[in-house]
């Protein structure tokens, strides 16, 4: 008669955890969530464009599966301006931050700098 095996089993790093910046920036997406993200840090990398409304986005946060998501307000002018730090949350696994835009520029009006 076989032994049954003993197997034990350690989380060495968190590749595999994500955070999402979402909306009017140049890099929408998930990015590798390494415990050290800021809201700054990751609207940075998720690159701002010309019709971003940063002043208007948010964290949308989930608190269990299947329930309501939390929401955050961002004041980005508070983090930008003043290097204010209470809503320069640290980012989670899951996270989502939705930078809201106005709607870009067409073609025309990109070559006029409207």
């Amino acid at each position: 008669m076989k032994e049954p095996y003993e197997v034990s089993v350690r989380l060495v790093n968190n590749q595999s955890q994500y955070y999402y910046v979402l909306g009017a920036v140049g890099n929408q997406g998930r990015f590798k969530s390494t415990g050290n993200e800021t809201v700054l840090d990751a609207i940075l990398q998720a690159q701002l464009r010309s019709h971003s409304l940063p002043e208007k986005a948010y964290l949308a946060r989930p608190i269990r599966p299947g329930g309501p998501d939390q929401v955050l307000k961002i004041d980005w002018f508070g983090i930008k301006d003043r290097g204010d730090t209470l809503t320069n949350y640290q980012v989670l696994p899951g996270d989502r931050i939705v930078v809201p835009g106005t709607k870009p520029p067409g073609l025309i009006g990109s070559l006029l700098g409207k």
